[in-house]
């Protein structure tokens, strides 16, 4: 035991050593901050306040300022937006794993006997996604290296994936990391290796939901990561308030919601941070494969907003890009997203609207909050684009 102490603490003091002054995890006052899609627009391309500084030789591929742009990643056209992979287009969608008729294959496969002793030894294997050699161990994208890897130094774009960075909502803490839907936490991946009621919740043997996993990280130490649920808005309105943790959707920041804006013009979705931690919210427009047809020619893809309110009402943060004003070369928009810093235990609730709903060819969304664990709460970049919360 003494032994196992003097480790963990010569590990903390090792992690600690690798940050640089410039690394800020302190979650109180000014050190609240948090960066939106709104933010990084209103840069204007102007990247001259953003620290660690940008070396236009080590962004491979574009400038800079064609990767702010609403045709570039950050917009419809990339990986967030409603042509990218968290849209019906990808393997959440119809065509995907998390098919219907998939699904319900799935749900026969996990009554066979011997289901949950064949998913618990895939869950422990020494070299599976819940192992230190995974995804989600220390030689993954969350280990160390997320500090001090030799990549950054060579590429200012990877440099600027991690938190609060330009281009951050893209990077390992984002919706398309490890943590988010398409990772082994969430609906397609080693989640979908327990049992699942027809709600999302993921189920123990003896059927008890189950909302996180611990992982193993390596010479005795292990971390804890959320299980990324797959909720349908009316089955997360209905246990939005439960005062049970286990039943609660909004007991930890670590679920994604499929919607579809009412007649009241406003949904509003809550999460709380189990942690001090960064965490990511994204919301993407959805539309059917006909509708997708339709909005290249007469009609406009949905241009929702986001605002989040602290538990007195006090707006936080907000995201409220007007895809008119920065369409270039017909990419129509950005998909509205917000990564903040979120103190242990704090609840949080995000407001959804829509601009110009008449235009719009459908109203539905999948809205994403993605964690990160206090492991990866610390940020080393400023610049204009970061605000304080509140402001």
């Amino acid at each position: 035991m003494l032994l196992r102490t003097i480790f963990r603490a010569a590990l903390v003091v090792s992690v600690c050593l690798t940050l640089d002054s410039g690394w800020n995890s302190r979650y109180d006052g000014p050190n609240l901050v948090y960066i939106s899609a709104k933010s990084v627009v209103n840069l204007n391309k102007n990247i001259s306040s953003v620290q660690p500084k940008i070396d236009p030789k080590k962004v491979p591929g574009a400038t800079p300022q064609q990767l702010l742009s609403a045709w570039s990643c950050l917009g419809y056209p990339g990986p967030i937006g409603v042509l990218g992979p968290l849209t019906l287009l990808g393997p959440l969608g119809p065509f995907g794993p998390g098919s219907s008729w998939l699904s319900s294959m799935s749900s026969v496969w996990k009554g066979v006997p011997g289901f949950d002793m064949w998913a618990s030894s895939i869950r422990n294997s020494a070299s599976g996604p819940f192992s230190t050699e995974g995804p989600l161990g220390p030689n993954g994208p969350l280990g160390n290296s997320y500090f001090n890897g030799s990549l950054f130094l060579a590429n200012d774009f990877a440099v600027h994936l991690r938190a609060m960075g330009l281009w951050a909502v893209l990077g390992p803490l984002g919706p398309l990391g490890p943590l988010g839907p398409l990772g082994p936490l969430g609906p397609l991946g080693l989640g979908s290796l327990y049992r699942t009621d027809s709600n999302g919740n993921y189920l123990d043997p003896s059927k008890k939901i189950v909302r996180e996993v611990s992982v193993p990280f390596g010479s005795g130490t292990s971390r804890r990561y959320e299980l990324f649920e797959r909720y349908s808005a009316k089955y997360y309105q209905a246990h939005a308030q439960d005062k049970d943790p286990k039943t609660s959707t909004s007991s930890d920041a670590s679920f994604m919601v499929d919607g579809s804006l009412g007649a009241s013009g406003k949904d509003v979705i809550c999460f709380t941070s189990q942690e001090n931690q960064i965490v990511t919210l994204l919301i993407v427009p959805i539309m059917n494969s006909v509708q997708y047809s339709w909005t290249w020619m007469a009609y406009e893809i949905a241009d929702f907003d986001v605002l989040v309110r602290d538990e007195s009402g006090k707006t936080v943060a907000f995201s409220d890009v007007d895809d008119r004003a920065v369409a270039e070369l017909n990419g129509r928009g950005m998909s509205e997203w917000i990564q903040m810093k979120v103190p242990k235990g704090r609840r949080l609730c995000a407001e959804i609207t829509m601009r110009r709903p008449k235009n719009a060819v459908s109203r539905d969304y999948w809205f994403f909050v993605v964690p990160s664990t206090s492991a990866l709460g610390a940020t080393n970049v400023q610049g204009n684009h970061v605000k304080t919360w509140y402001s």
